[in-house]
């Protein structure tokens, strides 16, 4: 489950890192990205493989934390979030128990 990877910042971006994977995702967009050759084809840049991951807006009132869930269109994320593996953790199947 990615809450469990680590926070990583490239190209200036803030990323989480899937533990499964490998893949960095990017916090604020849930972009997919990566390190590939720029159009000189001797750099490298940051690319996009574009949103992989839902992301939700976030507001802090007072010492609330209000959540704004969108779940409309289509994202890779939802295919892992409905796995068995995934949701283990929730019928007490986690690491150490």
């Amino acid at each position: 489950p990615i809450r469990d990877g680590p926070i990583k910042m490239m190209g200036g971006r803030q990323c989480i890192k899937c533990p499964w994977h490998g893949y960095l995702l990017e916090l604020e967009t849930g972009e997919g990205i990566y390190m590939g050759l720029a159009k000189d084809m001797k750099t490298q840049e940051v690319r996009s493989k574009g949103p992989k991951q839902r992301t939700y807006k976030v507001e802090v009132r007072g010492r609330d934390v209000w959540l704004l869930f969108d779940t409309s269109g289509d994202f890779a994320s939802d295919e892992y979030a409905e796995m068995a593996l995934a949701n283990s953790e929730k019928s007490g199947a986690s690491k150490g128990s």
